[in-house]
């Protein structure tokens, strides 16, 4: 801000839910504005080492004197009590739209280790269509990011849903790499493509206009599932 304060915000369209960001581009998104939910310097006053309780009350009077209707304190700021009102709320955010909770202790100061971040999670079984050629494929054979989707009977073929990388041990991306060098059904400069066997467990947080899956991250190899 022009007076040197730092605010922690997050951009928001419309109510702010999961997908509403999606909209800005379109002519469905009626209004933009900053949803701020903490505070880490007010004009020269450096307030990380200070608690959460007191950086609010430093929030409200910057907000206060800024009088910008874009700058919005967060209302969604609830106290709890005890673990089951943190599960409570997250349940709430998670059923009104939102993707979860941020929990900050009051004595917190400001430090990415002193919250803790509760979103939802949706899981789903596919399989792995093909590898990207990364350069750990390149160099190594050891397959890093997998081009994933499911069996589509209008299709009556594999359609290709998004990629995944992060999850796996690298003994098992090693050997997913050594099948698609000794076995490929095809590829391009981009991917190998190999046969689809390998079920995977996937969580993700959502769902993109776009079809591709939010935050995906692999669960485990499915070896129970053909």
């Amino acid at each position: 801000m022009r007076d040197g304060s730092i605010l922690d915000a997050e951009m928001i369209a419309d109510e702010g839910k999961q997908n509403d960001l999606y909209l800005l581009n379109s002519n469905r998104s009626k209004y933009v504005s900053y949803r701020v939910f903490d505070i880490l310097r007010v004009e020269n006053q450096d307030l990380r080492n200070q608690p959460f309780s007191e950086r609010m009350k430093h929030l409200k009077q910057v907000l206060k004197r800024a009088a910008d209707p874009k700058l919005v304190m967060a209302t969604t700021i609830l106290h709890a009590t005890n673990p089951a009102e943190v599960m409570s709320a997250r349940e709430n955010a998670i059923a009104w739209g939102f993707e979860g909770v941020v929990v900050k202790g009051d004595a917190s100061y400001y430090r990415d280790d002193a919250w803790l971040k509760m979103k939802k999670r949706l899981t789903a079984d596919v399989v792995i269509l093909g590898v990207n050629r990364t350069k750990a494929f390149e160099q190594y054979a050891i397959a890093e990011t997998f081009k994933c989707g499911y069996w589509d009977p209008e299709l009556k073929g594999p359609r290709e849903i998004s990629s995944v990388s992060a999850g796996l041990s690298k003994a098992v991306k090693a050997a997913i790499g050594r099948m698609a060098v000794e076995k490929p059904l095809r590829e391009n400069s981009d991917t190998i493509y190999i046969e689809p066997k390998i079920v995977l467990e996937i969580e993700f947080t959502g769902i993109a206009p776009t079809g591709a899956w939010r935050e995906p991250r692999i669960l485990r190899v499915r070896s129970d599932k053909q």
